[in-house]
């Protein structure tokens, strides 16, 4: 299987201002977008003028897989992954690798489920579920002053309110 990077000329993303897209083999040769969308797997490095690779992006037959967003220190501090073309799941990481954030999405692109990591543990201090994008429930292990104003529990909204249920 032949592996190449591929250039920033995707549906999903925009060209950022300053910043070049470069197709690079994985020898590190450039390489052409043609051969590249031809690959069975190709990597697209976003690349600013001074600051070294910022974003990578994966492809499988020429569909997005996976764009990861990356820090100074080349950590992947937002990462998006895709089915189809479409986001089915998207998490953001703190500098030092710790979970921050994990979101949900459907085939619609409507997110469904957010978990809020506060401290990086595998369970989340916060679990937001949507319906079409709305939440509709939240089930928290803390305060929470726009809807868990009860404390730790189970809540769902009804209506304009929120209400306590466990």
């Amino acid at each position: 299987m032949r592996r190449v990077r591929l250039p920033l000329t995707d549906r999903v993303n925009v060209p950022i201002p300053g910043c070049a897209a470069r197709a690079v083999s994985d020898s590190g040769a450039t390489t052409d977008e043609a051969a590249a969308r031809a690959a069975s797997f190709a990597r697209r490095v976003t690349v600013p003028r001074i600051d070294g690779v910022i974003a990578t992006a994966e492809f499988e037959s020429g569909e997005m897989e996976s764009l990861f967003d990356l820090s100074e220190d080349g950590k992947a501090i937002r990462r998006c992954f895709y089915e189809g073309g479409r986001m089915v799941r998207r998490e953001y990481y703190t500098r030092d690798g710790r979970i921050d954030a994990r979101e949900l999405f459907d085939g619609d692109g409507s997110i469904t489920e957010q978990m809020i990591h506060f401290h990086g543990g595998e369970t989340p201090d916060m679990h937001w579920f949507f319906k079409k994008g709305v939440p509709q429930k939240l089930v928290t292990q803390v305060l929470d002053k726009r809807a868990a104003k009860e404390g730790p529990g189970t809540y769902e909204k009804q209506g304009l309110h929120w209400v306590k249920i466990q």
